[in-house]
């Protein structure tokens, strides 16, 4: 289920910027749990941050549909988002390009890398093409309901 997280420790000045994250309970990508709610966060990520950038770039092949399931449509925006392709600079090694948004935790390096966590990504991606979305997510008037039911969940399983 995917939920608002603020036990991530980011740095002094971004804690400010970003006091929690929207983060996945589950591994999101082919071979994955993939929690209906997960898929639905990583799914509305990835067509808000495209519905802004397309005027930049090409969008990935097909139509993203926010509807909670994981398949071949998800894979390739996951992995064109890996590539850094929303990035006013793209830089391929920022993530795995491994088609997988994994939980993140502690911080958001994966552990013993100097690569971010892909949830950590779409939501900084998020949140500096919708700042006024950010903060009221979980009542934005076009996100899913069971998203904003899961959103507003005080404890995450």
């Amino acid at each position: 289920m995917a939920f608002v997280d603020s036990s991530l420790e980011l740095g002094e000045e971004m804690d400010t910027q970003y006091p929690y994250i929207y983060n996945v309970n589950y591994a999101v990508g082919y071979g994955k749990i993939n929690v209906r709610d997960d898929v639905l966060l990583v799914q509305y990520f990835l067509k808000k941050i495209w519905d802004k950038h397309k005027y930049q770039a090409t969008p990935p092949p097909g139509v993203m549909k926010v509807d909670g399931f994981m398949g071949p449509t998800t894979h390739r925006w996951i992995k064109n988002f890996q590539s850094g392709a929303t990035m006013k600079t793209p830089d391929p090694t920022v993530m795995f390009q491994d088609g997988i948004v994994n939980r993140a935790v502690a911080d958001t390096l994966v552990a013993g890398t100097e690569r971010s966590y892909t949830i950590v990504m779409l939501n900084f991606n998020f949140k500096v093409k919708y700042p006024e979305l950010y903060y009221i997510l979980p009542i934005a008037p076009d996100l899913p309901p069971e998203l904003a039911y899961s959103l507003t969940m005080t404890s995450q399983e």
